[in-house]
């Protein structure tokens, strides 16, 4: 093992998750390498870093964040969660952990929006399916953060982690149908989400469903101050929150912005002009007149009568 690569992030990678265990690596170390024994060249450097790398780990095993690679945990009271996951993103003030049946958000100082209003039970069966899941949290952690665990089934993937693997926009489509289906519920409920990106968005390319599971600790109700927004975000329609009030607008800018980030993953000469057209454009002045016409004129001028496309992929595919 060459101790001088690790980076002082991950001492995990040289030290065990034990406080005597690690103690006692350390000593075995110091030992093999220090100076005054070791006549390698390099001994002063890898005993700097094998000291570097020991207070790293004493750090995390006091704060339970000790982990192996792909291997997380957080500690609260005198418990701890640990949690495997698949794939990591770091989403403006938090941390996203993407794994097979749950989704972890690592969070400070934001709250995080679980308010909902139904006109009917049939109304919550059929949109909960598009909202976020909470298996338990918030949980405050001893290093004072938040930690959210969300559900999720293994045929979801976080957008951003699918993107590669989009080739078709008839794909495309489908994702975008169904996140303007969920901003009519948001307008239902007067809320604005202020931050539908690829970071936010679970999808099921088996059962061509989306779902806006994250970043909700950006959303408020339509009209009020905007505690946060995504700094790009923010840059992207600064007109639009003039005096920081939220508009539900800026919902419907963003899907169309996606739409069209997109388009651009996908040749050229296979993308319908109505659907660039549109996502190039202004939106609609509401969700549901947005949605009509989406789905009865821009889809229908893309790719004629409706027709289920299957999306057939694998996790491996996707993450290795």
């Amino acid at each position: 093992m060459n101790i001088l690569s690790i980076p002082i992030e991950e001492p995990e990678r040289l030290f065990p998750n034990d406080l005597g265990e690690a103690q006692a690596k350390w000593r075995d170390l110091i030992r093999t390498w220090h100076p005054d024994r070791c006549p390698d060249s390099n001994a002063a450097a890898v005993t700097q870093r094998v000291n570097e790398l020991y207070e790293a780990v004493m750090v995390k095993i006091a704060k339970g964040t000790w982990s192996l690679p792909n291997q997380v945990r957080f500690a609260y009271g005198d418990k701890t969660i640990e949690f495997n996951f698949l794939r990591k993103h770091l989403v403006g003030e938090a941390t996203v952990y993407v794994g097979h049946k749950a989704m972890l958000y690592n969070y400070r100082d934001l709250p995080w929006w679980d308010t909902f209003t139904f006109a009917s039970s049939t109304m919550q069966d059929e949109m909960g399916k598009y909202l976020p899941d909470i298996k338990y949290g918030p949980i405050v952690l001893n290093d004072g953060s938040s930690l959210l665990v969300l559900k999720k089934t293994e045929d979801q993937y976080l957008l951003k982690d699918l993107i590669a693997r989009i080739d078709d926009p008839r794909q495309i489509a489908w994702i975008i149908s169904s996140i303007l289906n969920i901003n009519c519920f948001l307008q239902y409920n007067g809320l604005c989400h202020n931050a539908i990106t690829e970071n936010a968005l679970l999808c099921s390319p088996e059962h061509h469903s989306v779902a806006l599971a994250g970043d909700w600790f950006f959303a408020c109700k339509h009209g009020q101050k905007l505690s946060a927004l995504p700094t790009d975000i923010y840059r992207r329609y600064a007109t639009l929150v003039h005096g920081k009030i939220a508009t539900q607008r800026i919902d419907r800018f963003q899907v169309r912005h996606l739409c069209g980030m997109l388009l651009d993953k996908v040749p050229i000469e296979i993308v319908p002009t109505p659907m660039r057209e549109w996502a190039n454009d202004i939106p609609r002045d509401g969700a549901i007149d947005e949605y009509k016409h989406w789905t009865t004129k821009v889809l229908i001028d893309s790719f004629g009568p409706r027709k289920f496309t299957p999306w057939n992929i694998l996790r491996k595919d996707v993450y290795g």
